[in-house]
């Protein structure tokens, strides 16, 4: 990826001018010999060169960008009067042989490693939660590309294409990367609801491979953890009366409970609903709907007690129940999604006006 300024001097050692309009070009070669395996870099005509009188010369220079390539000893090879192999040379020559110069270069890289990594070590599903890294580039060259870092999670320490993809952080704000030279970065990821007990993130830097590397294995650091689920139940619920007439304000308290091992981070919300039975469905009423979020996170093992005044639509009288609902949409994931809810009895009638 690195910029390199590059010159080159043709001479024309014949008495004769060269008349024709040729191409200078510049290759990387794994050897000292052009062939048609060899990286073209530039080509440049030289058509404002000719006619070039015998005896006399041109430099020419140019910049030229160094293509992904594996590191190691390579040849520069620069050509002058090229031609491709399906096509004639433009410009005849007493000599043909000694049209390529050959200096050798050496490929160097940089090695990105993941030198620090921290999270956890013990969470919750839904919950956010923060991933400290230390990027070290351990060559001697700068690391010049804009590469990605990402953060995976496993239930074993080995990446592949199962494990679902939390974060990713373009690091482009870090490059170039001077050899030797290090970087702290922080990603918040969301562990999903799909996982729970030992688990791994992994850590993956140069996550595209946009950066040739001296060694591509070592761009991976697992951090372990361990996922526990929360358990929202509504323990409680007390009407103020069990008896209540149509179009009266009635207050409802309840009682939601964190059974499970884990706390429960995300913002949820509480409803309230009237029911014909004690089993909710969603031709059940919805009578209100109250915002749990001061309650979050709950603390596994804890609980929240609130009240809510609600008023009686219009409804089948006579034996009803009233359905407290936690974490209405589900947006908690929970180790058991089914005890969110508890009924409890309200009998219904209607005002008799004389």
């Amino acid at each position: 990826g690195q910029s390199v300024d590059v010159s080159w001097t043709v001479s024309n050692n014949a008495a004769s001018p060269a008349l024709g309009d040729w191409q200078d070009a510049l290759f990387l070669s794994e050897d000292q010999v052009l062939d048609s395996g060899d990286t073209r870099l530039i080509t440049e005509y030289q058509s404002d060169r000719s006619p070039l009188a015998g005896g006399t010369s041109y430099t020419a220079t140019h910049t030229v960008q160094i293509p992904r390539m594996g590191t190691g000893q390579y040849y520069w090879i620069f050509a002058t009067d090229y031609a491709p192999a399906y096509q004639r040379d433009n410009q005849s020559e007493s000599d043909e042989t000694n049209n390529t110069y050959a200096i050798p270069v050496y490929l160097d890289g940089a090695d990105l490693t993941i030198s620090a990594a921290s999270a956890g070590p013990v969470v919750s599903t839904g919950q956010q939660v923060p991933v400290s890294i230390t990027v070290t580039n351990t060559a001697t060259v700068a690391a010049l590309e804009d590469w990605t870092d990402a953060v995976y999670l496993s239930l074993d320490e080995q990446l592949d294409v199962t494990d679902p993809l939390l974060a990713t952080r373009l690091a482009g704000a870090d490059s170039p990367l001077a050899g030797g030279a290090s970087y702290q970065a922080l990603m918040t990821v969301e562990i999903p609801a799909t996982m729970v007990g030992q688990a791994w993130l992994i850590i993956r830097i140069d996550d595209q491979d946009d950066q040739d590397e001296t060694d591509e294995t070592n761009n991976l650091r697992t951090v372990p953890i361990e996922i526990r689920q929360p358990d929202l139940q509504v323990s409680d619920v007390q009407l103020a009366s069990t008896t209540a007439s149509l179009g009266q304000a009635l207050d409802v308290t309840w009682t939601v409970h964190n059974a499970g091992p884990g706390d429960a981070p995300v913002d949820v919300s509480d409803a309230i609903y009237l029911s014909h039975d004690a089993v909710w469905d969603v031709e059940d009423l919805l009578l209100s709907e109250r915002d749990a979020s001061a309650e979050t996170p709950l603390i596994a093992g804890s609980d929240y007690t609130v009240s809510h005044n609600v008023v009686l639509p219009s409804f089948t009288l006579g034996q009803s129940y009233i359905i407290v609902r936690a974490d209405k949409g589900n947006r908690q994931g929970e180790s058991d999604e089914t005890n969110n809810l508890l009924a409890v009895g309200l009998m219904l009638d209607a005002a008799d006006l004389e």
